[in-house]
């Protein structure tokens, strides 16, 4: 008797494959979607901690920038000081020099040698304000270069 019926029997399996097979896709299709949507999360995810990242580069950026400007005030304020001061010492030899007849040769060697040593040390002191403003350059170019 199932002989007699072995058409009907395909007929019926071949439904429930094929049913089977419909709910295996539909299931896949969720699973695509369910893919996509954490897909589309992480990229959203990632963007914002990429501009995270690009906006705390930038406000370093901006305060590494400002510290170079203080710094490169503080040592031309610095030299300005220095070079008033030699001015100074060396308008009082001048001073001294025109005024004091007579004072030995030798004391007013002294003096010049003083205010020329003084000129000397501001001179060094303004070199040494260069080297280190040119570090500092130095620093802030690896800084603002380095993503």
């Amino acid at each position: 008797m199932i002989l007699l019926y072995w058409k009907e029997l395909i007929i019926i399996s071949l439904v429930i494959l094929c049913g089977s097979l419909g709910l295996k896709l539909q299931s896949a299709q969720y699973k695509a979607k369910e893919v996509q949507i954490l897909h589309d999360k992480m990229i959203a995810e990632n963007n914002a901690k990429t501009a995270n990242i690009v906006a705390t580069y930038q406000q370093q950026r901006q305060l590494d920038a400002e510290k170079y400007a203080s710094e490169i005030s503080n040592i031309n304020d610095k030299y300005v000081n220095l070079v008033s001061s030699s001015n100074r010492m060396q308008q009082k030899v001048t001073t001294y020099n025109t005024n004091l007849h007579t004072i030995a040769r030798e004391t007013l060697e002294t003096y010049a040698k003083t205010g020329t040593l003084l000129f000397n040390e501001c001179r060094k002191e303004y070199i040494d304000l260069g080297q280190y403003t040119s570090k500092v350059d130095a620093e802030l170019d690896g800084v603002t270069r380095t993503p």
